[in-house]
């Protein structure tokens, strides 16, 4: 698209994003997975969608393998996965009353910060993406190193596994959300200059959009480009100032 220019570089980067969307794929599961083992301990107010039972499934199903695989002693097993369960259970008890009062609530919300209280005066306490990259796989870090050291190395383990993959999660999350935000950053000058840019203003006046070689096009080239580019009234506009 013309009001979207990639160079080669450009082309190739996505090419590698394509190709590699698999793998980057198969990371985010597991990120996910990895928030999940702590996701109910550390959140609430989750949406319908969000806290689904296919998500509660997936997320038993894991947490027992991975006490499985950092042989987290039977009985903290049971502690853990009862902790896992009830919190659970609450959330699910939740969504089910907020459905019965035909309350409405976005589907998809990941949850309130259990933590916001206690940081809430730390530094960025109030910045939701340092809450989530920071603070809460921190916690979950210092907690597991305590579990580790105190009750047992296996369930400390799998705190220490979850954390990392949390602080990725989060990161990835903040990456895409960046990304909506430039984008409609972009269409909305986009919006503004298209009208100035096809008029082959300076780039400074243009908060740099531009339509490339625009001063050097040919007459029929420029119309027909301003005609697809441009609503009527600036089309017009733009026409009678390049009779003028």
């Amino acid at each position: 698209m013309i009001d979207q220019p990639k160079t080669t570089i450009h082309g190739i980067q996505q090419a590698l994003r394509d190709s590699a969307r698999g793998p980057q794929a198969a990371i985010l599961f597991v990120a996910d997975l990895g928030f999940a083992l702590m996701m109910p301990l550390l959140r609430r107010n989750l949406g319908e969608n969000f806290f689904s039972p296919f998500l509660i499934l997936v997320m038993g199903i894991f947490a027992i393998a991975m006490c499985a695989v950092f042989k987290v002693s039977p009985v903290f097993i049971s502690i853990y996965l009862g902790i896992i369960a009830i919190a659970s259970l609450y959330h699910s008890i939740v969504i089910a009353k907020r459905n019965r009062r035909d309350e409405e609530w976005y589907s998809w919300y990941e949850g309130d910060f259990n933590i916001e209280p206690l940081v809430r005066k730390l530094p960025k306490g109030n910045d939701y993406w340092f809450r989530e990259i920071v603070y809460e796989p921190a916690l979950v870090l210092l907690v597991g190193f305590f579990i580790g050291k105190l009750l047992d190395p296996g369930l400390g383990s799998v705190f220490l596994f979850s954390a990392p993959w949390m602080m990725l999660r989060g990161m990835y999350a903040r990456m895409q959300h960046r990304k909506s935000i430039l984008a409609a950053r972009d269409q909305k000058i986009i919006a503004e200059q298209k009208l100035a840019a096809i008029s082959g203003a300076p780039v400074d006046e243009t908060k740099g959009y531009v339509v490339k070689n625009i001063n050097n096009m040919r007459p029929h080239d420029k119309e027909a480009l301003a005609k697809q580019m441009l609503n009527e009234p600036d089309f017009a506009s733009l026409s009678s100032t390049s009779k003028a």
